[in-house]
């Protein structure tokens, strides 16, 4: 079943583990700016920024490339890139039920008064009322709950502290605001503005189909940790498929401006 959703886009949840820049492949990146978004030209044999997946699937084709989302941020810290990716749909398409959830194995790993375990590999599906009842209304009585609980993870935030990628907490009691959790939603207005008070009042009694909604497939969520060197530089490699229907949104869990949370890039 493909449930609507209120902005096309597919989402790769995928906090990607940038130990250093020395354990990811990072050659050629450092010229690029804190946040921007690469591929390899195979052809030209170089970086180049990504405009969007869309427009490199319709002039090169349907193909996999290998891209990086670039942190320098001036500051030695940890966190966690969430990446998401996804595709329009076609009348005559045939696409996969349910949203994939990937995290990679990831080390034990520690912070201020803080320890976290070794996590294993972790690669399932769950329903899509699952996923976006969790990420967008905040609803844990969804029937994938065991699996999305499983999927996300503890972390070592920017301030050393322990947190948790699912993390419901916005700062504010009375405002809405974005929050971990509504990071991994597929609504664009859910990632930038967090759950409406409304809707979390009302989430255990409405599932996610709202009105004004489109429809997304084929989607895609994964969790990695990173942690910048020295200089506060990081490379974040993935790889996606390129396509003319394609949609891929990548947030930094930690990165913030002001205090405040910083918008994802979408491609």
């Amino acid at each position: 079943m493909i449930k609507p959703l209120a902005y096309l886009s597919l989402a790769v949840a995928v906090a990607i583990s940038a130990e250093t820049a020395t354990a990811q492949p990072c050659d050629g990146l450092t010229s690029f700016s804190n946040r921007q978004i690469v591929f390899w030209d195979r052809e030209q044999g170089v970086w180049s920024e990504l405009q969007s997946l869309s427009s490199l699937g319709s002039r090169n084709g349907r193909r996999t490339y290998k891209l990086a989302y670039i942190i320098d941020d001036r500051k030695q810290r940890k966190g966690v890139v969430v990446i998401k990716y996804g595709r329009e749909p076609r009348p005559s398409g045939k696409y996969a039920d349910g949203v994939r959830l990937h995290r990679d194995q990831l080390p034990a790993d520690a912070g201020n008064a803080c320890t976290i375990n070794a996590y294993p590999k972790f690669d399932d599906r769950v329903e899509i009322d699952s996923y976006d009842g969790f990420h967008d209304l905040g609803n844990i009585s969804v029937k994938d709950i065991d699996k999305l609980r499983r999927f996300h993870i503890k972390y070592v935030n920017r301030n050393g502290e322990c947190d948790t990628t699912d993390n419901p907490n916005t700062g504010s009691k009375f405002f809405r605001r974005p929050s971990n959790r509504s990071q991994f939603s597929f609504d664009p207005d859910r990632v930038d503005n967090g759950i409406p008070i409304t809707a979390q009042l009302s989430s255990l009694f409405v599932t996610p189909a709202f009105a004004d909604s489109r429809t997304l497939v084929d989607r895609r969520a994964e969790i990695r940790k990173y942690t910048t060197d020295g200089s506060g530089f990081a490379c974040i490699v993935f790889y996606a498929k390129a396509d003319p229907d394609a949609k891929l949104r990548v947030i930094d869990l930690e990165a913030r401006d002001g205090g405040r949370r910083i918008q994802e890039r979408r491609k």
